[in-house]
């Protein structure tokens, strides 16, 4: 898919971006560098091994280190990070939990309906559940948690599974 920023460059379009799916393989190996930082602090708006990681932190952090040419939508314009919100909305695709793989991202709304967390699906278990690994907020660290759709997770509801779309320049 191409599409062009005028309205950041003036008129015409000087710079051409892409977006593709993210292959299963790179999904496996950032859900693999996610992992890697259980135990790791909650920091709110961190991406660091260093420091810690907030929710997209993590997510984002994870699949730069796999495409780490990465690039996100954000009200329409192309940044290297995204919040929760943009990767909900402009980032990924909806898809139901028989079809999530790793590396997929987990989305949790608060109780007005507000997509506020997110982490990455692991693999699924029993029953509709499955494995996410998430930089917790209330935990206070990077943990592993056993989730299902629209469960209830310390008073927020898990609310939804979405594809990562990587977007790169031409």
């Amino acid at each position: 898919m191409l599409f062009c920023l005028s309205s950041i460059w003036g008129s015409g379009c000087s710079i051409s971006y892409y977006t593709r799916e993210i292959t299963p393989e790179e999904g496996q190996k950032a859900v693999e560098y996610a992992i890697s930082q259980v135990g790791k602090p909650y920091v709110l708006g961190a991406q660091s091994p260093d420091i810690g990681f907030d929710c997209s932190g993590l997510v984002v952090w994870g699949y730069q280190q796999v495409c780490p040419n990465l690039l996100f939508k954000n009200q329409g314009k192309i940044y290297n990070d995204a919040t929760v919100e943009a990767l909900f909305s402009e980032n990924t695709i909806p898809i139901p939990l028989e079809q999530a793989r790793a590396g997929d991202i987990v989305f949790v709304r608060n109780k007005d309906g507000i997509v506020c967390h997110c982490g990455l699906f692991i693999e699924p278990t029993i029953e509709g559940h499955f494995k996410v690994v998430h930089a917790s907020g209330g935990l206070g660290y990077v943990v592993i948690e056993e989730w299902a759709l629209g469960e209830e997770v310390r008073g927020y509801i898990v609310h939804s599974i979405g594809r990562l779309y990587e977007t790169f320049k031409e």
